[in-house]
């Protein structure tokens, strides 16, 4: 069965959400984005999050509406040198697949782990305040959840940024 089966699947029985941008009016998605309950929990429709994380969780959704729509994303492949603008980076070790969607402003910081499942086709898992992070335990985490919902798919692990995106990307 496809990963995109396997997602809808998932979708059906709510071990995933679909993440329709908040305003959608006529703009045509590009890029999907699927989401755990957890993830949803901060930055579904009509969530009601800790007061201290609605900025964040407000930039993380505007991030996230940006990417369906296809608009320009930082990218970076290279997870020991990143730029502080990137919005999504590769972690290491690359050959797990796992991302994360950076929000490093407002504070408090916070990163959403997921993998790409296909070209244009994020999925994110789970998620953390950026201070005092166990990275290794949260990308752990991730490879978990992935592995247990697609016990026989990989993570896309690609070369060059046009592997995991349709153009507008910027080299992060």
């Amino acid at each position: 069965m496809s990963i995109r089966k396997l997602i809808s699947g998932h979708v059906g029985t709510g071990l995933l959400r679909a993440l329709s941008p908040a305003i959608a009016g006529d703009k045509p998605l590009v890029r999907g984005v699927f989401v755990s309950n957890e993830v949803w929990s901060l930055v579904g429709d009509d969530v009601d999050v800790d007061e201290k994380l609605e900025r964040p969780s407000g930039q993380a959704r505007a991030r996230l509406d940006s990417f369906s729509f296809g608009k320009s994303i930082v990218f970076a492949l290279n997870p020991r040198n990143k730029s502080v603008h990137s919005d999504i980076a590769r972690n290491a070790p690359i050959s797990d697949g796992v991302v994360d969607l950076r929000v490093t402003n407002p504070k408090p910081s916070l990163r959403i782990f997921g993998a790409f499942a296909d070209k244009d086709l994020l999925v994110l898992l789970n998620w953390e305040l950026r201070e005092n992070m166990d990275f290794d335990a949260e990308i752990k985490k991730c490879k978990l959840n992935w592995h247990g919902l697609f016990p026989h798919h990989p993570a896309l692990i690609g070369n060059t940024h046009d592997e995991y995106l349709t153009k507008p990307f910027v080299v992060g």
